[in-house]
């Protein structure tokens, strides 16, 4: 689905599809259009135009993922701003990408993040790490929601799908759906590896009493 006040950039997307394995489904102009219709339509994938009529790409985005945490949604800007992309990242935006970005490019972005990847320009990734040399798990820790760090942090201290879902107070079927969200984001196959992540790179604090040495 593609979210753009312009919507001559959506059919040009549509005929740029056109020979590719996945297709337009539908074209929103304003975001409340969008909110109205992604329900009906459930889209793989949405393409969100920051700047809309009547509220911008980020609300119209956080709305979505507020109903579907799964929804994977790109989100498409005139210029790079660091600001706006690691915002979109930390309200569990699959990617942040600028119009002025190649068909090719767009393409591969769109399969990369159907594939579960996380997808942003290489200036918004080094200001998010706050520098070009640090480790790409902090790049990435950086899409984790707010409640996806709760449940990496748990996840931490060992806890169970049924411990995270009391304690957090959650259905056992949204806890998994976040822990496979934290999974696909930080880019490992298993719990024992988003927690080691977790550690490892400082994305979670890890309780005091986990650092006690009682031998």
């Amino acid at each position: 689905m593609v979210v753009d006040d312009y919507r001559m950039f959506a059919e040009a997307l549509d005929v740029l599809f056109a020979d590719l394995p996945f297709e337009v489904v539908g074209i929103a102009t304003t975001g409340r259009e969008a909110l109205d219709s992604i329900d009906d339509l459930a889209p793989s994938l949405i393409l969100l135009d920051l700047r809309l009529p009547d509220m911008d790409g980020l609300e119209v985005g956080r709305r979505v993922l507020e109903k579907n945490p799964e929804a994977k949604i790109i989100l498409l800007t005139a210029d790079e701003d660091p600001r706006i992309g690691q915002e979109a990242l930390r309200n569990g935006f699959r990617g942040y990408l600028t119009k002025q970005l190649t068909g090719r490019r767009l393409i591969a972005s769109i399969e990369a993040v159907l594939d579960g990847q996380v997808i942003i320009p290489r200036k918004v990734a080094a200001a998010i790490t706050g520098t070009r040399g640090e480790d790409p798990h902090l790049m990435l820790a950086a899409s984790l929601t707010r409640r996806e760090r709760e449940v990496l942090g748990l996840l931490v201290e060992g806890a169970t799908g049924r411990d995270i879902a009391r304690r957090l107070v959650l259905r056992p079927n949204t806890v998994r759906t976040h822990v496979q969200n934290v999974l696909t984001k930080l880019q490992v196959h298993s719990r024992l590896e988003a927690a080691s992540a977790a550690v490892r790179y400082g994305i979670v604090k890890v309780p005091d009493h986990e650092l006690v040495d009682e031998s």
